[in-house]
């Protein structure tokens, strides 16, 4: 019984010895910008509260999909927080490459337009820093194929 005992009291203070488990957040964030909702994700990793780069991912032009949110989940690990940006509008989600040339081409044609809605979405990622460990000092932007 005493060996039991030792042998239970020891498995007990291995497991608590053990690094606590992290997980990915990934949250909705919403804001708007001359009447268009947009929804972005955003991504980081909870094990720790310590504070680390920002980053604004601009995803290829089929959007903020599956695919995007499972690419920004890897960069991010525990060493970013990421803003899955959200160029189109919500609900937009080109799923052909023909939806996705239509979709991309109206923000071809205006620059202007194009960055503005990246600038809304940097403020977004901004207004983030007091919700998710977001160094302010460390912003930066990175994107894929349209969004690079």
């Amino acid at each position: 019984m005493k060996t039991m005992l030792a042998a239970l009291v020891a498995l007990l203070l291995s497991v608590r010895a053990l690094p606590v488990q992290a997980a990915m957040v990934t949250r909705d964030v919403r804001w708007t910008l001359d009447g268009t909702h947009f929804r972005g994700v955003l991504i980081h990793d909870d094990a720790s509260h310590a504070l680390r780069p920002g980053l604004l991912m601009v995803p290829n032009w089929y959007g903020v999909d599956d695919d995007a949110i499972a690419k920004a989940r890897n960069i991010a690990g525990d060493r970013y927080v990421i803003l899955l940006a959200d160029l189109y509008g919500e609900g937009v989600h080109p799923r052909t490459t023909a939806a996705a040339q239509a979709a991309v081409a109206p923000l071809y044609g205006d620059r202007v337009r194009m960055r503005a809605r990246m600038l809304a979405a940097l403020r977004e990622l901004r207004t983030q820093e007091g919700r998710a460990p977001i160094d302010p000092a460390c912003i930066a932007a990175i994107g894929f194929c349209f969004g690079g």
